[in-house]
């Protein structure tokens, strides 16, 4: 099962997570959030995370409604929380993944016909995050929720689960959804913002088996 571990802070976090085998990472630019990273931080974990590209890992920058001033080119997705238009995806060169936060808007995607055009308005949308916390701020904010919801999403989208998971529940979230993976932050810090990295191994090793 696929793993992206969110909220990285600093280059050694980033080579910690993508060497013990995490698919992808998600560095926030959002400056209200304890794991927000500003640009020149983000370049110095991009720079961490130039070796293994060549293993297919990826790098993604997790926005809420604006994007920073520039966006480095090495980025493979901006994650959209928020309100997404045609104005902020026409600025986006990379891939795109959407944040699908409430029980509405899933029904919404699940019988829209615009997401089985492929000339469509969420054609570029290659990948998914499903979450329906909840909280202060956009994202997870660690609350668990009824992840069975999410199963008729995750057999027809490509759909990372977020919200409340940890070492403790991966398998029951698999269980339930049969996600393509699962995207953790807080689940995989010792303080938002601080990655504890045997926590990080667990989630990865657990992941593998599924």
């Amino acid at each position: 099962m696929y793993v992206k571990i969110c909220g990285i802070t600093g280059a050694g976090v980033a080579v910690d997570c993508l060497d013990e085998g995490a698919d992808m990472i998600g560095v926030v630019y959002y400056p209200p959030s304890p794991r927000h990273v500003e640009i020149d931080q983000s370049r110095k974990i991009l720079d961490a995370a130039e070796n293994f590209r060549e293993c297919g890992k990826k790098v993604v920058l997790v926005i809420v409604d604006e994007l920073p001033n520039e966006i480095d080119p090495r980025f493979d997705y901006v994650q959209i929380h928020g309100a997404i238009n045609k104005n902020l995806i026409d600025k986006i060169d990379c891939g795109i993944i959407r944040v699908v936060k409430t029980n509405l808007e899933m029904t919404y995607l699940l019988n829209s016909s615009r997401l089985q055009n492929p000339e469509a308005e969420h054609a570029t949308e290659q990948l998914f995050i499903l979450e329906m916390s909840k909280g202060i701020l956009p994202g997870g904010n660690g609350a668990k929720w009824n992840w069975s919801e999410a199963k008729p999403f995750c057999e027809r989208f490509k759909t990372l689960i977020a919200g409340g998971v940890t070492t403790d529940n991966i398998t029951e979230v698999f269980d339930q959804t049969k996600p393509y993976g699962i995207d953790v932050s807080s689940g995989a810090e010792l303080a938002p913002g601080i990655k504890d990295l045997s926590k990080v191994k667990k989630i990865i090793k657990i992941a593998s088996t599924l």
